[in-house]
């Protein structure tokens, strides 16, 4: 039986989302208006954002008008400075298929009670030979980009499992790598996370957590909790309804929702394609132009990262 990785919210959680940042149906739609309009009136930045992805930022940016403005002019920034990761996004391409046989990032379909969505993250192949966290990254974007556009949750909980990663594959991690990472989720696409659990972790988990915590800061460090491989630790945070069959949950495979979601993000191929020039012109940016240092932080340095 197919499963919908995303189905549309009910009426009930919708307005559960908004009541929780003092929205409404109605101050949604004149919030939304008023981004329209200021796009508008700005001669760097395109004007074709779609009305639920403007939305969808104003929920995660807490329903701050000024921060979904600076998350949307960041938004449309990074597809100018970094073409490596938004361009030949198509998911029947070699790299796409490649690095998603190798690594899986699923939204669960259920929300916790508290109307988190929760993210499983893992490797599907312990071969590190083709691993490559920059691909990994662009898939990323790919995955965001859906979930900006159809998916209403109060915020996060990630999961990552480590089950298959080896050395090899930490070797391959620089920190500019994790750098862009974190920049991309939480300053780009204002990502809300409630916590995130590592589990499996192997010995040498420390020296991944290090670099990890290196990059993210104090604030969201506080979030991470490290599990090993107790899941019975795990079920005490989130319930088995909503985890995988391989997190000891009840919701069945991952291949399952992996296939389902690989088949989700292909529905937006011709979205993908069309998006390849809807981006920033700096040229006529007011004031001094944006650059990549200023978006990722220079080598050596990085761009505070505003988690919530």
């Amino acid at each position: 039986m197919s499963i919908e990785v995303l189905p549309p919210p009910s009426n009930e959680t919708l307005k559960q989302i908004w009541s929780y940042f003092n929205l409404n149906e109605q101050s949604v739609k004149e919030a939304v208006d008023s981004l329209k309009k200021w796009l508008e009136m700005q001669p760097h930045l395109p004007n074709t954002c779609e009305d639920d992805a403007l939305a969808m930022w104003l929920i995660r940016c807490k329903n701050s008008v000024e921060r979904t403005k600076e998350s949307i002019d960041m938004y449309y920034t990074m597809r100018t400075l970094a073409p490596e990761y938004l361009t030949d996004r198509d998911t029947r391409s070699e790299w796409f298929q490649k690095i998603t046989s190798l690594v899986y990032c699923i939204p669960m379909p259920e929300l916790t009670e508290n109307l988190d969505r929760v993210i499983p993250v893992g490797l599907l192949d312990p071969d590190a030979t083709f691993f490559n966290l920059d691909l990994a990254l662009k898939a990323l974007i790919m995955h965001l980009d859906v979930r900006l556009h159809e998916d209403y949750h109060l915020s996060n909980i990630g999961i990552i499992d480590m089950k298959n990663y080896t050395l090899s594959h930490v070797t391959k991690i620089t920190v500019s790598q994790l750098k862009k990472c974190f920049v991309v989720l939480f300053n780009t696409y204002k990502i809300r996370v409630r916590a995130i659990h590592f589990i499996n972790t192997p010995p040498y988990a420390e020296y991944v957590l290090g670099l990890v915590r290196s990059v993210i800061g104090s604030k969201l460090a506080a979030r991470i909790q490290i599990h090993g491989s107790d899941l019975c630790s795990l079920h005490k945070h989130i319930p088995k309804r909503l985890l995988p069959t391989e997190y000891g949950g009840d919701a069945g495979p991952i291949a399952r929702y992996h296939e389902a979601w690989i088949k989700k993000m292909a529905t937006y191929n011709d979205w993908y394609k069309e998006q390849e020039n809807v981006k920033s012109d700096e040229s006529k940016r007011q004031g001094r132009s944006i650059t990549s240092g200023d978006l990722f932080g220079i080598e050596g340095s990085f761009r505070k990262l505003n988690v919530d």
